[in-house]
């Protein structure tokens, strides 16, 4: 080891020389990184304007198109519902008073009965099934 020492002490020249070429090629590579990111940002193509208006142009044919498949679409989707028949035409009676009649005979058959124990049972377990008195607010 004091060998090596007592060498480059008493060949500084070389030394000098060493540390140069070495640093030497740390400075070349840091500068053909920055060239290599220069080409590639260069080599990317640059917008001009003609090329911004032409896609504008296309952005505007795109929503015209948009919108008239739109409106198609509302149009098929309106005539595909059916209209209501509002005659039967074999009885000659409206069928929507005939729906509502049904509607309505269809209803009270549905008429709610509560004994009294079944009342108060629920009454019970709506106790029991409730949070604790404590933590209601």
């Amino acid at each position: 080891m004091n060998l090596l020492f007592d060498f480059l002490i008493s060949n500084a020249f070389i030394l000098v020389i060493v540390i140069g070429f070495i640093f030497n090629i740390f400075k070349r590579y840091g500068e053909q990184s920055k060239t290599d990111q220069k080409t590639k940002r260069s080599l990317e193509p640059k917008r001009s304007e003609i090329d911004i208006r032409k896609e504008v142009e296309r952005a505007k044919q795109f929503k015209k198109q948009s919108a008239s498949i739109q409106a198609k679409l509302e149009e098929a989707k309106a005539l595909s519902k059916p209209k209501p028949v509002l005659h039967d035409r074999q009885t000659s009676a409206p069928l929507l008073t005939v729906k509502a009649q049904r509607i309505r005979e269809s209803r009270a058959k549905k008429t709610l009965s509560f004994s009294k124990k079944q009342v108060v049972q629920g009454v019970i377990w709506s106790e029991i099934l409730s949070p604790p008195k404590a933590k209601r607010k």
